[in-house]
């Protein structure tokens, strides 16, 4: 076992760009003519499942969707990580946007703002607080070759508005590979150097409790050992590509359920049971009190599971045109997900719910998430000008970069797309 370097026996607490201003008070609705409206539906996303890291995801969170945000220039630092990202907040019922920052006049764009730094999500929200990380570059040794950064993991609680930092990374750590929100802890993984020994470290499991902020250290091992699946009833669920187990909430007493080949992208929580997409695109249950698994009957490129409901993309590709881009391997664009179905969690009553057609032919989402009766995510827009069927240079456009979202009523087909920046 390693011995750590532990930064965290003194959590650090920073003041941060107005404290003393009320959380979230700065809303801004859509215009009256932008042809905003809602229908009411309990239905959500389920809760406890693992936490990923994806750019330009919407993740939901207390009847809210939150994204990174671009606030002033855009302009990249020299690691390629936005430092004047900010987080954003969307209230589904109303179409209004929010700056999580308090701040009004703050530009998120220099130490003093909680959010600068923000690293890509996930980014965590438990107890009235926020949990992620930050990191930018604080100098740079042309001489020696070396660039020296900050890095932390650290939560930013909305009602006292501090900032706490709850372990130093010495610089190191990158981005949170994936998270677990249980009832009274946050669980990540935690890169830690050797103390006698510089050149080496390891990845440790993690907790920091949300009413304290105390933050231990479970278990040495990687998240390829133990990736996160979700949490019910007081139980972590961890898989490690070939078995689905279970543990008590300090990482003991593990029970394998099942063999089950879980890619790192292909598994979805559903509080009672765990979805997956096999190579072949098919869609599998697996009960987690059992262990059993069932073949659902339906295949997906990719899925979303609310209360209610399963929703997910068509794995066929479709041809879009000729690819004359520079780097691309690739003679054609092919995409999936021309269409998107909705079905029982038992993967009954499936239907067809959209279609990208018409002018949105070669429009495709970026991850989504199903509130209620709509389905919001980024997109990729593939633009062919002149019409000629050949795609050039710049002929993909990803608008989370011009915070860009587009909702899609699953009753109605409508559409509409909203700009949050």
């Amino acid at each position: 076992m390693l011995k750590l370097i532990l930064p965290l026996l003194l959590c650090v607490l920073l003041s941060s760009c107005g404290s003393e201003l009320h959380y979230l008070t700065d809303e801004t609705a859509p215009p009256a003519d932008s042809g905003y409206s809602y229908t009411h539906s309990d239905d959500c996303p389920v809760s406890g499942g693992a936490v990923t890291s994806q750019p330009w995801y919407l993740q939901y969170a207390d009847g809210y969707l939150y994204i990174q945000g671009i606030s002033g220039t855009g302009i990249p630092s020299s690691d390629n990580t936005f430092l004047n990202y900010t987080l954003k907040r969307i209230n589904p019922k109303t179409g209004s946007v929010t700056d999580v920052c308090p701040d009004p006049l703050c530009g998120h764009n220099t130490e003093e703002c909680p959010f600068y730094g923000l690293d890509s999500l996930p980014v965590g929200f438990a107890d009235g607080k926020v949990f992620y990380r930050r990191r930018w570059i604080t100098g740079v040794d042309g001489e020696a070759g070396t660039v020296d950064f900050y890095s932390a993991d650290v939560v930013y609680d909305t009602a006292s508005g501090k900032l706490t930092e709850l372990v130093n990374l010495n610089g190191e750590g990158g981005g949170i590979v994936s998270e677990l929100y249980a009832d009274t802890h946050r669980y990540w993984y935690v890169w830690q150097w050797d103390k006698e020994n510089p050149e080496t470290g390891a990845y440790f499991l993690t907790r920091a409790a949300y009413n304290t902020l105390k933050t231990e250290f479970l278990a040495e091992i990687s998240f390829a050992e133990a990736r996160f699946v979700g949490y019910a009833d007081d139980t972590l669920y961890f898989t490690d590509g070939r078995v689905l187990y279970s543990t008590d909430e300090r990482f003991e007493n593990r029970r394998d359920i099942t063999e089950a080949s879980l890619r790192y992208d292909s598994y979805f929580f559903g509080g009672d049971s765990v979805y997956y997409i096999d190579e072949n695109d098919c869609v599998f249950r697996i009960l987690l009190s059992t262990g059993e698994i069932t073949d659902l009957g339906i295949r997906a490129g990719t899925l979303a599971v609310t209360e209610n409901y399963l929703y997910y993309t068509s794995p066929e590709e479709v041809v879009l045109g000729r690819a004359r881009i520079y780097g691309y391997s690739a003679d054609e664009v092919r995409v999936t997900g021309e269409h998107i179905y909705r079905c029982a969690r038992d993967g009954s009553e499936s239907e067809r719910i959209f279609t990208f057609d018409g002018p949105l032919s070669a429009t495709r989402l970026i991850g989504f998430e199903a509130v209620g009766n709509y389905i919001w995510s980024t997109y990729i827009r593939w633009d062919d000008p002149d019409g000629d069927g050949i795609f050039t240079d710049g002929a993909q456009y990803e608008s989370g970069r011009d915070g860009k979202i587009i909702r899609i009523d699953v009753m109605t087909g409508e559409t509409l797309e909203l700009t949050l920046n």
